[in-house]
């Protein structure tokens, strides 16, 4: 965000850690930028879903207004706070603190445990055989969901708009294709009937819409529009293990027996 919305000047990444020689370490952690900031009334609401600072925002730079609110729930989940000083046109100062466990000396002696986030961090022990195409214009959702679906095993490629992904899939087959339904230009409603369209097998791929919208009238016009299946953001390592389990070769294989 600060990128984004910073045309010029700077921005600034501090991280910092409480002095203290309790298991638990207090990291602080700021972005200060330069940029277009956001005005005091607004600051209260920032951290809500599908809020903008202002409502222009979208139009001019993408986005939904779950970023924010994402990083909160992830934030208060690790017992940390997150909060924001800003001021319109002068740059905003975005901050967050949470309390880590200080890792264990390695050296002789020592004895290393594994942390809450080493055990996240380790990959799934399955061997995924599908091919995924993820549709998504967010380079935050894109790392997200690739570093998702690697972990579980799966071969992954990115298309970040839907005229790229039509191109890809008429150059090679997917077992599976996640959209996102908002994106500019062609949305993923679009995108799903433009490849129902296609000539060869790639108009059977499976598609399911990956999202923030989800309403039944979302669900219902992504099923109208050609989609096999709905999965809401903030996605999860379990929401998509599903998914793909639902879509495996294997699983198919053994459905159809």
């Amino acid at each position: 965000n600060a990128i984004k919305f910073t045309p010029e000047g700077a921005v600034r990444l501090t991280i910092s850690a409480a002095d203290s020689e309790r298991a638990l370490a207090l990291l602080y952690f700021e972005v200060a930028d330069t940029g277009i900031g956001v005005s005091t009334d607004r600051l209260d609401v920032l951290f809500d879903s599908f809020i903008q600072a202002d409502p222009s925002i979208h139009g001019r730079f993408g986005g939904t207004g779950l970023g924010l609110a994402i990083c909160k729930r992830l934030v208060e989940l690790m017992g940390g706070q997150i909060g924001v000083h800003s001021e319109l046109t002068r740059g905003s100062r975005f901050w967050f603190e949470i309390p880590l466990r200080r890792a264990i000396s390695d050296a002789p002696g020592g004895s290393r445990q594994d942390s809450p986030a080493d055990v996240a961090a380790a990959p799934e022990q399955r061997k995924c055989d599908l091919s995924i195409l993820v549709v998504e214009d967010n380079i935050v959702n894109q790392m997200v969901a690739r570093k998702l679906i690697e972990r579980l095993g799966c071969k992954v490629e990115v298309a970040d708009s839907g005229p790229v992904a039509l191109k890809l899939l008429r150059m090679k087959l997917y077992d599976l294709v996640f959209m996102d339904m908002r994106m500019p230009g062609m949305d993923g409603l679009t995108a799903t009937r433009e490849i129902r369209k296609m000539g060869g097998t790639a108009r059977f791929v499976p598609i399911v819409a990956m999202t923030a919208n989800a309403g039944q009238a979302d669900v219902d016009a992504c099923m109208q529009a050609g989609m096999d299946g709905f999965i809401s953001k903030p996605i999860s390592i379990q929401k998509l293990d599903e998914v793909l389990q639902r879509y495996s070769k294997a699983g198919r294989h053994q459905s159809v027996q």
